[in-house]
């Protein structure tokens, strides 16, 4: 069951009507190897559950309406993971913030 800290992500913003209504497509990388991607559907559009292919990278999707919560974890706390255990426990965490911390 994959668990990675990402450290660097890159972004697609889609343009247009799409195929399935995928808006947005984050990549994560974990000491440059890519580890997985955080896709964003229009809200209502059917998404897949999260999954893991034989090289270990790891698919979640969003619906559109989470992107700006996700945007904010990336840019913002640290260390960010990017964890499969089942297709129904799944996502992105974070731990060793401190009780109580003021963010700025």
């Amino acid at each position: 069951m994959p668990q990675y800290t990402i450290d660097d992500y890159g972004l697609q913003l889609e343009a247009g009507p799409t195929i399935g209504g995928r808006r947005a497509l984050f990549f994560c990388r974990s000491a440059g190897t890519l580890r997985g991607w955080i896709a964003f559907y229009d809200d209502g559009a059917s998404m897949t559950s999260p999954s893991v292919d034989e090289s270990g990278r790891i698919t979640l999707t969003f619906p559109m309406s989470r992107y700006a919560s996700v945007m904010d974890l990336l840019r913002n706390e640290k260390p960010v993971r990017l964890y499969y255990n089942s297709p129904t426990f799944a996502g992105l965490s974070i731990s060793g913030e401190p009780v109580g911390e003021q963010e700025a």
